[in-house]
């Protein structure tokens, strides 16, 4: 009999969980992830700190007693490595740093610094595609040992990226031949030396040899003269390189010494750097004599196949079947970690693999390799967040948590549509839906990484500066490690377009020339100049941001409310929402007034954690109020919350 009643409540304990949404905290409550309140920055758009519009390591380094002071304990880096293109998610080189922002020796600097003021640094790992321009897709397409690296066939499957309205995932490209043979154009004096014509954009042409690897030679026979060159990549004229190694960049000078005398060049398609034999003899050497067949790549046969590439053609899916792949990008992230780095936001994490026959996501391989990683980054530091990228809903995302051997969080995207339409209606039912939906299908290791919008995403667009605030309210006391998109705090908008450059735009500082991000346009104009939204206007009382930092504050100084368990708790109001976090003896009741104007609100605290009531303290305003009952009467103000601690 005692038997049965035990297995009776225990069963009654799961199905009231399931029913009501209540959550007990997180077996991992006392992480470092668990407890973190997380900044994203999209560097290009954070600081600049040179002055030339973009956005780099130390205009962010000099940010950070910025985001100490907000209450910031940790950071995701939007990909940081070298990259053709804005965004960084095509990458050229994953143990490297993008020039554009930096270098290595300022990444370690803001290491050091962030570790100092108690700052973590996670950093976007981009495991299923690279770069097209990469060096291992260009030996690739030559057929070379990295073939296998990618996904080719000789006839196109025809699938489709696999969401909604999906385009082509295959691709066409001609390998072998001379697909990896750009023509470098040496043009001015010296093709007219090697009886060309005088340069123009479509002027004649020399071509020279690739030796592999984007590197391109050129050896010529030259009089005596004093000359001046540059390199165009394909003839145009756009994509000049010169002494700055920067398009469009300065002449170089040569002086050939005396008649007859050979001259090697060299262009380095990936650094972008020209050298000459002897402008640079320590580091290019000339040959005794002209190469055969120095002006031109010997031609070799060539075919039309089809390539992988999930979201474009610029970038190439990684076949994860390969050994070799996966030592190489687990050997990136090794390289990251043993720099010092705190774990990694993991980008696509539905894709990684692919059948022969279809692209369906979320396949058992796709769960294998969670283990896979997480058991790999931990063997290096036990304590390295490890968060997931999988954008679909919470029932599949608890997959990949593995029963606690797989990510360590998971972002919640349906969270974040219900924060939002809770918001706009004034109602929280979809929020509590979503939070049922969570405590039903999420291990107990489970940490919930809640977020309202961020690189991907529109940024919030609400009719009134109440909305924002219910917002922040919400992200910042409901169950889970919040993840601040940067400008948020100071309700930064959105471009006027839906494309993704118009979702991240440079910051806004303060009110002078360039808001502060630079001393010059950015490379991405400002999505607003409303003189109240940037951080110097808002560094007094009543603000958006000093709700943002009075609430991170409170969460930091409460265990309850950064990583505790989650229950209901029932209003008689529709436009009021209230809910319970608990942790060890610490109990707190949250109640949020969604709606533009004063809201009264009865809890109902029978048969919940708070049934014995107790004495109530408000975190805010640190006042005592009348000792909790149940149909506690509560009034708010318009898009208000109080914060209710409750003491036996």
């Amino acid at each position: 009999m005692k038997k049965l009643l035990a297995f009776f409540l225990v069963f009654a304990t799961i199905a009231f969980a399931q029913i009501t949404g209540t959550r007990a905290p997180s077996t991992r409550a006392d992480t470092w992830y668990a407890n973190a309140v997380f900044y994203q920055v999209f560097v290009r758009s954070f600081q600049d700190s040179n002055g030339d519009g973009i956005g780099d390591l130390n205009g962010l380094t000099t940010r950070l007693d910025y985001l100490k002071n907000l209450g910031i304990t940790a950071l995701w880096l939007n990909p940081i490595h070298p990259s053709p293109s804005y965004h960084g998610y095509d990458i050229t080189d994953y143990k490297g740093i993008n020039p554009d922002y930096g270098t290595l020796e300022d990444f370690k600097k803001l290491i050091a610094t962030a570790k100092a003021k108690g700052i973590r640094i996670i950093l976007d790992y981009v495991p299923n595609h690279t770069a097209r321009s990469h060096p291992w897709f260009q030996n690739a397409l030559k057929g070379g040992d990295k073939k296998n690296w990618y996904l080719f066939r000789d006839t196109n499957p025809g699938w489709k990226q696999p969401w909604s309205n999906g385009g082509a995932a295959w691709h066409p490209v001609q390998t072998g031949g001379n697909t990896n043979t750009r023509k470098v154009v040496f043009p001015g004096s010296i093709q007219a030396a090697l009886g060309g014509k005088a340069w123009n954009p479509d002027g004649a042409e020399t071509r020279a040899t690739s030796v592999g690897n984007g590197i391109f030679e050129l050896v010529v026979k030259l009089p005596k003269g004093t000359y001046e060159y540059k390199v165009a990549i394909g003839g145009g004229w756009t994509e000049n390189y010169g002494a700055n190694s920067k398009a469009d960049g300065a002449n170089i000078k040569l002086e050939v010494p005396a008649d007859n005398t050979i001259v090697k060049f060299v262009f380095d398609d990936n650094n972008k750097e020209i050298l000459d034999s002897i402008n640079n003899p320590t580091r290019v050497s000339a040959p005794t004599q002209i190469p055969v067949a120095t002006e031109f790549a010997v031609e070799v046969p060539s075919k039309t196949e089809y390539y992988y590439g999930v979201f474009w053609d610029g970038m190439p899916d990684l076949n994860w079947r390969s050994a070799d792949v996966r030592e190489a990008m687990f050997d990136a992230a090794k390289y990251w970690l043993e720099l010092g780095i705190d774990g990694f936001r993991v980008d696509a994490g539905r894709y990684m693999y692919e059948e022969f026959d279809n692209n369906t996501p979320d396949s058992q391989d796709d769960l294998d390799w969670v283990l896979d990683f997480s058991q790999f980054i931990k063997g290096i530091n036990p304590d390295a967040a490890f968060v997931s990228e999988i954008w679909t809903s919470n029932e599949t995302v608890a997959k990949y948590f593995q029963d606690g051997n797989g990510q360590d969080m998971g972002f919640n995207f349906d969270l974040s549509r219900a924060i939002r339409e809770s918001v706009n209606k004034a109602n929280a039912e979809s929020i509590g839906q979503v939070l049922a939906r969570v405590t039903k299908s999420y291990p107990s290791s489970a940490v919930d990484a809640i977020f309202t919008s961020n690189h991907d995403i529109e940024r919030m667009r609400f009719f009134n500066s109440g909305r924002y605030r219910s917002a922040a309210t919400l992200l910042l006391t409901l169950p889970g490690t919040p993840f601040i998109y940067y400008g948020e705090e100071i309700g930064l908008p959105n471009g006027g377009t839906n494309n993704d450059e118009a979702k991240r735009t440079p910051m806004r500082w303060d009110n002078n020339a360039f808001a502060g991000f630079s001393t010059r346009q950015p490379w991405q104009l400002f999505s607003t100049t409303d003189a109240n939204i940037n951080v110097a206007a808002q560094q007094k009382p009543g603000t958006l941001w000093t709700l943002y930092k009075n609430l991170i504050a409170i969460r930091q100084a409460n265990p309850a409310l950064r990583s505790g368990g989650y229950a209901p708790l029932e209003v008689n109001n529709s436009r009021v929402f209230a809910f319970i976090r608990n942790l060890g003896t610490q109990k707190i009741a949250v109640v949020i007034n969604l709606d533009s104007s004063s809201q009264q609100a009865t809890l109902k605290t029978k048969g919940t954690l708070l049934e014995k009531g107790g004495q109530v303290r408000e975190l805010t305003s640190q006042k005592t109020l009348v000792a909790l009952k149940n149909n506690y009467p509560i009034k708010l103000s318009p898009y208000g919350f109080v914060l209710l601690e409750i003491k036996p």
